[in-house]
């Protein structure tokens, strides 16, 4: 599974991973999943243009400030680069509309 979080609907290469990022200024566009990799495959096309929707392993939210914990320490990507592992990492949107990682504990 994955929890991530974008301010823009593209993640890479055209991989529309935040479909609803952009919707309402200020906010950003939190997706939590556990879809299985061989459903995923049968609907990459969907899942890549941003229009698969599955309400038991796809949540989406719009956020400003929030905290997602996990039961165990998980690996930490920003931007692409490894940051090491976190159970707890929270996210928030400044009033100048910026995203900034608040903090990662592990």
């Amino acid at each position: 599974g994955i929890v991530a979080a974008g301010t823009v609907p593209f993640y890479g290469g055209g991989f529309r991973l935040f479909p609803f990022a952009g919707m309402r200024p200020g906010f950003a566009h939190i997706r939590l999943s556990h879809i299985h990799p061989a459903v995923a495959t049968f609907n990459i096309r969907p899942l890549w243009q941003g229009t698969y929707r599955n309400h038991k392993h796809i949540h989406d939210f719009l956020v400003k400030d929030v905290m997602v914990e996990v039961d165990r320490p998980t690996p930490l990507h920003h931007s692409g680069d490894f940051m090491g592992t976190a159970s707890k990492v929270r996210f928030q949107v400044t009033s100048d509309g910026q995203t900034r990682l608040v903090d990662f504990l592990d």
